[in-house]
């Protein structure tokens, strides 16, 4: 039972994550340890899911939580509180180095070929998160939202969620700076706070696609390559400070 709450717990701090720009979801859930399960149960193997049923049922049931219940409350306290609240989460993700760093340290001696891979990859993490950094003071952000759906709203919408999704499955890339990015992020949090099903249904099947597709690449990956996956995810989470850190 103890785990179960543990794991709600954990689903709801993912969920928060992924409505605030600048934090990544999927680094949230590297630090509080159900990475693997959002990956496991996002790839939908069914005989993984039927193992790991209520898990994913608590873990998931957490997420929405977090994002239907706590939206309102976390974005009034981001409002309110805006550097208080960046350097919280600067506080767990550099805890959460440490984590990932022994996941990538082999317990043998390793070649030097392994290690060269794993510096390398680390960097290239490294390197994408300074760039989306410092993309994002030249990318246009909307106010306006998508009231009434079109084809192309449709089409644009579906495209948004998968876009949000597939880096909610990343760690350290916020789904939500890539929604601010596209111009998609404040009509999301509008049809979620109106409860605007319209709206949800192509983004939501966009979220969909985006997390199944994104989990089974990572999930490939992370069973072929582990080592120099999660070098890669270490530079991803180590990057991912420098969108936290108040400018000026």
């Amino acid at each position: 039972m103890l785990n179960y709450i543990k794991k709600i717990i954990a689903g709801i701090a993912v969920g928060i994550a992924n409505v605030i720009p600048g934090v990544s979801g999927g680094t949230i859930a590297v630090v509080f340890g159900v990475y693997s399960d959002l990956i496991g149960a996002a790839s939908l193997n069914v005989k993984t899911i039927k193992a790991n049923f209520k898990t994913y049922l608590c873990l998931f049931g957490g997420m929405g939580l977090g994002i239907l219940l706590f939206a309102r409350f976390f974005k009034l306290v981001y409002k309110k509180f805006p550097i208080q609240t960046n350097f919280f989460f600067i506080g767990l993700i550099v805890g959460s180095i440490f984590i990932i760093f022994d996941l990538v340290r082999e317990k043998e001696k390793e070649s030097s070929f392994t290690k060269a891979s794993k510096i390398l990859w680390f960097f290239i993490g490294l390197s994408l998160m300074l760039a989306l950094y410092f993309f994002k003071g030249a990318s246009a952000y909307s106010a306006s939202a998508i009231e009434t759906l079109s084809l192309g709203s449709f089409l644009f919408l579906f495209l948004a969620g998968f876009a949000g999704a597939a880096a909610m499955v990343i760690p350290g890339i916020s789904g939500s700076f890539l929604l601010l990015i596209m111009g998609a992020y404040y009509t999301v949090i509008k049809a979620l706070t109106d409860l605007n099903i319209p709206i949800m249904i192509p983004v939501g099947l966009g979220v969909l696609a985006g997390i199944i597709l994104s989990a089974r690449l990572i999930g490939f990956l992370m069973e072929r390559f582990p080592k120099i996956t999660y070098a890669f995810i270490l530079g991803l989470v180590a990057g991912s400070i420098r969108h936290l850190v108040p400018d000026g």
